[in-house]
């Protein structure tokens, strides 16, 4: 896949990233993160935009790390009641045959 190059406007500083995705997914990350720093700047004006921009990562990667948590608790739920079923499909053709 070919990589866009795309500047992002972050906290008043330019950045030009190579990516893999969409020019428009990564302005999107890049308007969010603008906001995110903004707030957080705005909220407490005794921080750094580089402690404003390490709080921003570290809430970030909990977001993602819980999310990916979340989502294998349910790859083994799904996991799970793919064997359940499976295993009353089976159940219930022993029955047919017992009952035929």
């Amino acid at each position: 896949m070919a990589q866009n190059r795309v500047t992002l406007s972050i906290a008043g500083a330019q950045y030009t990233v190579l990516s893999d995705d969409s020019v428009e997914y990564m302005q999107d990350i890049g308007r969010e993160l603008d906001r995110t720093l903004r707030n957080m700047l705005e909220a407490n004006p005794r921080l750094s935009q580089n402690m404003a921009a390490v709080l921003a990562a570290v809430n970030n990667l909990d977001r993602a790390r819980k999310a990916e948590l979340a989502a294998d608790r349910l790859r083994s739920q799904v996991a799970s009641y793919l064997e359940e079923t499976q295993a009353l499909r089976a159940q219930m053709e022993a029955l047919r045959r017992l009952y035929s």
